[in-house]
């Protein structure tokens, strides 16, 4: 268990593992690699090497940066460089100042960036950079900001920050799931409180872009999204789906509102909250106790993290599916589901989305993750009315852990061969 009973290691990987971020975080871990590189030296870069591992090259190559017109992994290699300030993490593309983009784009224009991707690490980026005087090195590896290697002339650097006390995910997979929702539910929640704020921050979200107040969201979806709920009264479904759909949207087209993530992806973090934080206000005062939303987002988490723990935090499985399970298993707990009933919840959506391929992240995620979102809440009713799908329907077993097991090979040895299919395809066009 990493040196840690189960229950502090579930609360330290929810703590290391939602955070805010600003922007897509797969070009934040890009732009923070090449700040860590920039913050070595003190002179005007010549040229970057950028090394991705695949699942990084598909979801940084394509998706909208905060406050800039272009995207792309050298855009955002640029823009970490010329800011500069590993210190801001993840929320580095915060700080991007209309002199840092001319800077930047002074960068782009000679060519002076070369992008390749390398087989291995779900999550690496390498960031080999030269100036006048200097070589440096900036490697990130294993989670989004956990830099790994800082070497100046060939040299080893000191690390600007203290990567050993990161526990990994896949320590998860040692629980069974019963043992994971007894933690979730009753672990400390102090130092935890920041993600009924961030929850409630993405909603915000939401609500701006349904507003019109994100002008880089896909022209005109959500306000589609919204008429097409007015088509059907306006219910809860269609409330859940088109506010979450709508803050993904904003997202993917590089939004300058920061969100809270969940297993480091900005998308759960919008998944696992805004359904839950809408069905939360549905429900009668009675219902709405002290401390039980933070309780349900914690169990959202939760349950979304052992899903990754098996399946790896950047696959070819799209997260709808596991942040999906994460949403049912919340609100069948919000509605005081038992255990047996949170495990039917879980095994309906997984049985209903596996399957759903990550093609890397853009625009059409905001209608994937909403649809994550629905089959979240349907399942988690059909769980509370007994309804559940039994093992040996397809890939599901008996159990969540079991089944969990199963995608995680499915996944391995199945959808992420598609990765580099899909990778070849992107490369071609990128060229």
């Amino acid at each position: 268990m990493h040196g840690h009973e189960p229950a502090a290691l579930l609360k330290s990987l929810i703590l290391q593992e939602s955070q805010p971020a600003m922007g897509c975080t797969e070009p934040g871990m890009i732009a923070l690699a090449a700040a860590y590189a920039s913050s070595l030296v003190d002179e005007p870069v010549e040229s970057i090497q950028v090394t991705v591992s695949p699942g990084v090259y598909k979801n940084a190559r394509s998706v909208g940066l905060p406050g800039l017109d272009r995207s792309g992994i050298d855009v955002a290699a640029a823009l970490g460089w010329v800011i500069g300030k590993p210190q801001l993490g993840l929320e580095l593309l915060s700080a991007v100042t209309p002199e840092h983009k001319a800077a930047a784009i002074e960068v782009l224009a000679r060519n002076s960036i070369a992008v390749y991707v390398q087989e291995g690490q779900a999550l690496y980026v390498r960031i080999c950079a030269r100036t006048q005087n200097h070589t440096v090195e900036a490697c990130i590896e294993g989670c989004h900001d956990g830099v790994q290697l800082l070497v100046v002339d060939g040299e080893p650097a000191t690390l600007a920050s203290n990567n050993a006390d990161k526990a990994p995910l896949e320590a998860l997979q040692s629980l069974s799931f019963e043992e994971l929702l007894r933690h979730a539910a009753s672990m400390d929640l102090s130092g935890l409180e920041y993600l009924e704020k961030g929850a409630l921050a993405n909603l915000d979200l939401a609500r701006a872009a349904i507003a019109g107040e994100c002008k880089d969201a896909i022209p005109g979806l959500s306000q589609a999204l919204q008429q097409a709920a007015c088509g059907y009264g306006n219910s809860l479904h269609s409330t859940i789906r088109t506010l979450t759909a709508a803050a993904v949207s904003a997202r993917m087209a590089g939004t300058s509102r920061p969100v809270l993530t969940c297993a480091g992806s900005g998308n759960q973090g919008l998944l696992v909250s805004i359904p839950l934080c809408v069905y939360y206000e549905t429900l009668p005062p009675e219902s709405r106790g002290d401390g039980r939303l933070l309780r349900a987002l914690v169990i959202a988490h939760s349950v979304n993290l052992f899903l990754k723990a098996h399946t790896g935090t950047i696959s070819a499985l799209c997260g709808a599916v596991t942040g999906g399970a994460g949403v049912a298993a919340s609100i069948c707990w919000l509605d005081g589901g038992t255990t047996e009933q949170i495990q039917a919840a879980v095994l309906s959506v997984l049985g209903s989305l596996y399957g759903m391929i990550c093609d890397g992240a853009k625009g059409s995620c905001a209608l994937k993750i909403s649809s994550g979102s629905i089959e979240g809440l349907d399942a988690a009713m059909l769980a509370l009315g007994g309804a559940k799908i039994g093992e040996g329907n397809g890939l599901l077993a008996d159990s969540v852990e079991e089944t969990a097991r199963r995608l995680g090979y499915l996944t391995q040895n199945v959808l992420n061969k598609a990765d580099n299919v899909m990778i070849e395809m992107a490369w071609k066009r990128d060229r």
